[in-house]
């Protein structure tokens, strides 16, 4: 290959059908990893035991191209060539389902591998796999077929180097039985070394009972960084930049090598049209690609990723809830299992954690497939465009296709849709893009008044049919078309409009396109007649929340306080519309966030001293109760969190009070059962808190009465914890029967949780089920309880162990158990030794002479002082439980 032939790029298969001077000439990152992967093989060769390699990161990282590095090095590397031997298996292995076709399969690509330098062992190879793949039936298949391929390594004296691809798909098809073979051959054949790889550090790594425990030596692959990411480009071919301009287009591509390669290809080409051809054709070529992955992902793990990929941006696990219309519970679930699986990553900032697509290619072709109109796919492309092309190239595409354009309705559509998201674009694209006469036959208007309800009512139907971009794009013309001369009622119907669009692009989540279209109605109408103040202020509500979801607290506050000082002695608006008490429900919420306890308080407070002196009708008097009980709710959560009790059960059981009288039989009823939920599990912790023990159950057992058979995930939640609670208290009031129905009937109701939080729910139940046995003297089925709670804690995590000690310490102090604790710790000798500190406290206990370090003796003493102690304190409570009043 001369020195300026640009090298054949692979972006799904490296190494097809490319010399191993064109796979070198490719490989310009993942040089740290490359050289780790080939150091161990060198030290392989000549060791009596070899380190096996698991190459780990999602698809689109650089795996198969790593994979191919390696081969090419080992056969072109005079010192490495005539010691290793690189065989790679095929990517997708479609025939293998035992541990004798897998070894079938090495046979049958190392006789391929030989196929070029010595043809007649290769010959010989094939036969013999077409003869031992012909005795299927034999039991021992596969150590004749193993034999065979590590015989050949001997004759030829030289290492294998076995490559296999998706290791953890492999094994998910091929079983158990699979895995331990595999294992016992790689531990015994000093000729073979494994480089394996796979989409995620899947669970059997780190399982003591699965073959591929310690097995591997893993190596990661991260998101390029930008300085590797302007080295590919500039290798890929792609136009001269700058790292800091290349920083958008990593952030774009996410770091994903296969993405990055692919967008190079599209910076060479200067030209949208050329641009959407090439990315159409992409989208075609790899459309089966792309669904194979979609289809082989469980159904509700596809759903949120699908929703993860139209949000096209990083997002927070409510955001993708929304989008997916489902339990955000059941998100977290769904988007554990995605990280696992390779196909989502989360990146933590601002306290937030945010979810993103793996590989943005999926994002592009999911946008482009799901778009029906072709003015929309170039809108996106456009997008695309934005981020990936510097200002100076996007005006040169802009200014090429400008001749043109006004043959292409699509572009010229695009274009305008793109000016309603991005008015920035503006200064990119010649003026003759805007004002054509094209768009002015897209929009069907006419240059006359009188034929406003017309081109209105094209409006309105563009968003009944849910085509809020065309009805934006239409309202835009005629605003600038017209510009203030329209008569008073044509110009509400303009402004509603308006606030309708901003209101559904705020419900889609298009937070930016809403604030946008809220600040053309405030430039608007802000300063027109007071028929406008309903509108302005609607607007003003809309900018603040989609301010609040961006994350631009200080914006969002000032917004809410701007409409509270505007309006707050506007009665007649009040009396309408309560868009000041709006405002200040959202106000408090955002200073919760922030920590403004006080001020938070305050703002709910005049929210709920407001709707007690205004006289509204009934359907805006429900609406402004249901403004106050949500303002009452967050007000009673945020008391309890400040540990003022008191304060929280007061608000709590007002809050119980309306919804009992004041809402019921009103459209309300429904709508309150949540904030009910949550009042009456406030109001139970409240009392729990100041020691009115009694009502904090009697309340408690009300929501669960009430609400038990409710089927709304969040009130199915809260029961769960308040049966948690209920048990604790049903055991300090000596109600043993009661506690262990609490447990039983929180441990069937475990489902409604995430995985993370079931596992800590069932350590409290099981904690409260034990000391409901010893309550009743049951030391038996409180020794196995313990035994169970004790399966439940990681040895090897702090934070479980302390909980562990600090849990048998409260027991303890209710019973002498120590003898039936020291069976269950002393039955698991290697987990136990974690707790060894307790072991030795309790023999002390028992009576058991012990000889420990003094570290281990000082620990030991400490842990029976903290047993004493808390009787000590269990004593005195009931001693003042029983004094005369």
């Amino acid at each position: 290959m001369s020195a300026t032939q640009m090298p054949t790029i692979r972006k799904f298969n490296p190494g097809l059908l490319q010399t191993d001077e064109e796979i070198m000439a490719q490989y310009s990152v993942r040089q740290v990893e490359f050289r780790t992967v080939l150091r161990i093989i060198r030290e392989n060769i000549d060791s009596p035991s070899c380190q096996h390699i698991l190459v780990y990161a999602p698809r689109g990282r650089g795996k198969t191209m790593l994979l191919a590095r390696l081969a090419a090095e080992c056969r072109t590397n005079p010192e490495l060539s005539s010691h290793a031997l690189p065989v790679r298996l095929t990517e997708d292995i479609l025939e293998v389902f035992t541990l004798a076709e897998f070894w079938l399969e090495v046979l049958f690509c190392l006789s391929r591998e030989l196929a070029t330098d010595n043809l007649d062992l290769s010959r010989d190879l094939h036969k013999s796999h077409i003869d031992l793949k012909s005795r299927w039936r034999e039991r021992e298949l596969a150590e004749r077929v193993r034999a065979a391929v590590m015989d050949t390594m001997a004759r030829l004296d030289r290492h294998l180097v076995l490559m296999v691809e998706n290791l953890q798909s492999l094994t998910d098809i091929t079983g158990e039985q699979f895995g331990w073979g595999l294992r016992q051959a790689l531990q015994t054949e000093p000729d073979l070394t494994l480089v394996a790889t796979a989409t995620s550090r899947f669970e059997a790594l780190d399982d003591v009972k699965h073959a591929f425990y310690e097995l591997f030596y893993l190596v990661y692959l991260p998101p390029l960084d930008t300085k590797s990411c302007h080295h590919l480009w500039q290798v890929v071919g792609g136009r001269e930049r700058s790292e800091m301009e290349i920083e958008p287009i990593r952030v774009l591509t996410g770091g994903s090598p296969r993405l990055l390669v692919i967008v190079a290809n599209f910076a060479r080409h200067m030209s949208l049209g050329r641009l959407l051809d090439e990315l159409v054709t992409l989208i075609d070529n790899h459309t089966e690609y792309f669904r194979s992955q979609l289809e082989s992902m469980p159904k509700m793990e596809r759903r949120v990723y699908l929703a993860l990929v139209d949000l096209w941006r990083p997002s927070t696990a409510g955001e993708i809830a929304e989008r997916a219309s489902l339990d955000i519970r059941m998100v977290s679930t769904m988007l554990g299992r995605l990280i696992k699986r390779g196909a989502t990553l989360v990146n933590n900032a601002d306290r937030k954690r945010y979810y993103s697509a793996a590989e943005g290619l999926y994002c592009i072709y999911y946008k482009l497939r799901r778009e029906r109109g072709e003015a929309l796919v170039v809108r996106d492309l456009i997008r695309f465009m934005r981020i990936v092309f510097t200002d100076a190239e996007q005006r040169k595409i802009f200014a090429a296709i400008d001749s043109n354009a006004h043959h292409n309705k699509a572009i010229m559509q695009a274009v305008n849709m793109t000016l309603i998201e991005d008015p920035d674009f503006r200064k990119f694209i010649p003026s003759s893009l805007i004002d054509s006469d094209i768009t002015m036959e897209i929009v069907g208007t006419h240059t006359t008044i009188d034929s406003f309800n017309h081109d209105f009512q094209q409006v309105w139907d563009a968003i009944n049919q849910e085509r809020y971009e065309k009805a934006i794009e239409l309202i835009e013309l005629l605003m600038a078309r017209f510009d203030n001369s329209y008569s008073p009622v044509e110009e509400i119907k303009l402004a509603t409009a308006l606030i309708m669009i901003a209101q559904t692009f705020q419900e889609l989540e298009c937070h930016k396109s809403a604030i946008m279209m809220c600040m053309r109605i405030i430039e608007r109408f802000d300063n027109h007649s007071s028929m406008f103040a309903d509108i302005t202020a609607f607007a003003y509500v809309i900018k603040g929340s989609a301010e609040e979801a961006l994350g631009q607290t200080t914006a969002a506050l000032r917004t809410f306080n701007e409409i509270i000082e505007r309006y707050n002695t506007d009665d007649g608006l009040e009396s309408k519309f309560p868009w000041v008490s709006t405002s200040l429900l959202n106000k408090g919420i955002i200073l919760g966030k922030t920590g403004n306890w006080e001020e938070a308080i305050e703002a709910w407070n005049d929210l709920i001293s407001r709707a007690n002196s205004k006289s509204l009708d009934r359907e805006l008097d429900e609406l402004m109760q249901l403004l106050v009980a949500e303002a009452m709710s967050f007000k009673a959560f945020k008391l309890l969190h400040l540990e003022q009790f008191i304060e929280a059960e007061e608000t709590a059981r007002r809050l119980i009070g309306h919804c009992d009288k004041e809402w019921k039989e009103s459209f309300l009823e429904q709508l309150t059962d949540a904030l009910l939920a949550d009042a009456l599990f406030v109001r139970a912790m409240a009392l729990h808190a100041v020691g009115d023990i009694e009502e904090a159950v009697t309340t408690s057992e009300r929501m669960i009465r009430h609400f038990g058979a409710n089927g709304d995930p969040n009130i199915r939640w809260q029961i769960v914890r308040t049966l948690v609670v209920k048990a604790w208290m049903d055991i300090e009031i000596g109600r043993a029967n009661a506690a262990l129905h609490a447990c039983e009937e929180g441990e069937r109701r475990l489902e409604d949780l995430e995985e993370e939080e079931q596992k800590v729910v069932r350590r409290r139940l099981g904690w409260a089920r034990m000391k409901a046995h010893v309550i009743r003297e049951d030391r038996a089925s409180a020794r196995n309880v313990y035994r169970s709670i004790w399966a439940e804690y990681d040895a090897d995590e702090e934070a479980d162990l302390e909980e562990f000690v600090f849990m048998t310490v409260e027991v303890l102090a209710l019973d002498t158990l120590e003898a039936e604790m020291l069976e269950v710790l002393d039955g698991d000798r290697a987990k136990g030794e974690r707790f060894h500190p307790l072991r030795v406290g309790l023999r002390r206990r028992v009576g058991v002479a012990v000889r420990e370090p003094p570290e281990i003796i000082a620990v030991a003493d400490r842990i029976d002082t903290m047993i004493e102690e808390r009787k000590s304190l269990l004593r005195m409570t009931k001693a003042r439980d029983v004094e005369p009043q």
